[in-house]
Parts: structure tokens; C-alpha cells; sequence
């Protein structure tokens, strides 16, 4: 395991919440550099930083995620429903070949977890957020890609005529 900070905007020092990664796979390349494929698996604050031998290192306190008020429960599984479905719906359009390098990305369309909502890194009062932004983003594709002219070769299209860009 081991902790990714980002930069503070003016590249002087560190952000104040990370995450700590797993390492799922490495490749050795011949010129000795190393590919590693990560997982999340949770956040942190940084309490204290210094450097060792080159390197930045923190004392850091895990954070945990807060559940949401149960009033808003109902709309955030409904939210996490719309999402998903319409993403879903976006993996059925795409043609083989594209579907083919998303899933050598980052793998297969996950199915949904039992009671997602109670896991012990999620939900948290961001969920509804990054869903939201799921969301836009997919709208955002969509009005993309309306304006790319239908016999470009890089366009598939579903029935109901929406669109994704292929290779």
C-alpha cells in the first residue's frame, strides 16, 4: 500500500486529503520502470508531513465516510438508480470495439452492491455530488455528440439514435 496526495494549485506543497492505494498488479518494463494498477481503499487527512531519504511522508488520520440523514436516503437510491441505469444503458450502445478498450481499461460494468448505502466507505455526504457529476457528464457526451455528422465512422448509433464515439 501506499498514500496519493495531489499538489496544491501553486505546486508548492501538498493537498491536506489523500488516498491510501492498494497495489492490484505490477508489469516490469524492460527499461526497469513499473506499471502498477491500484485500488482505493480509503481516505485520509494529513496531520503532520516531512521527508525521508527523498521521499514525502505524512502521519495521516483516516477518514470515514458519514452517513446521510435518513430523510435523504430515499432520494440518494433513487439517484444511484438513475445513474446507473443511465450508464448501463451508455455501455449497451457502445460498438464492440470501444466497449472492448473500456473494459481493458477499467474493467467490466460492475453490478450494484447489496445495500450499498451502509458499506464503510460509502455512502458519504459526497455521493450525491459525484453521482450528480456522473450524471452531467453523460448529458455532456450526449450534446457532444449530437453536433458529429452521422456517416463519420467514429460515431455508433442505437435505436433511438444516440450516439457514442468509437475508436
Amino acid at each position: 500500500m501506499f498514500a496519493m496526495l495531489s499538489m496544491d494549485p501553486d505546486g508548492t506543497k501538498f493537498v491536506q486529503y489523500g488516498t491510501m492505494l492498494e497495489v492490484k498488479d505490477a508489469v516490469i518494463l524492460q527499461n526497469g520502470r513499473i506499471i502498477l494498477s491500484t485500488q482505493g481503499v480509503s481516505r485520509f487527512k494529513v496531520i503532520s508531513s516531512d521527508e525521508k531519504d527523498g521521499y514525502d511522508t505524512a502521519k495521516v488520520e483516516l477518514v470515514h465516510d458519514v452517513v446521510p440523514d435518513p430523510e435523504h436516503i430515499g432520494n440518494l437510491i433513487e439517484l444511484h438508480r438513475k445513474v446507473h441505469s443511465r450508464a448501463v444503458h451508455w455501455i449497451s450502445i457502445l460498438t464492440p470495439a470501444a466497449l472492448s478498450e473500456v473494459e481493458r481499461l477499467i474493467g467490466p460494468m460492475p453490478d450494484v452492491e447489496d445495500d450499498w448505502i451502509h458499506l464503510p466507505d460509502g455512502p458519504n455526504t459526497f455521493l450525491e455530488k459525484r453521482l450528480r457529476a456522473i450524471d452531467k457528464m453523460l448529458d455532456h457526451m450526449r450534446i457532444r455528440m449530437e453536433g458529429v455528422p452521422k456517416d463519420d465512422e467514429t460515431v455508433s448509433y442505437d435505436i433511438n439514435n444516440e450516439v457514442f464515439c468509437s475508436d
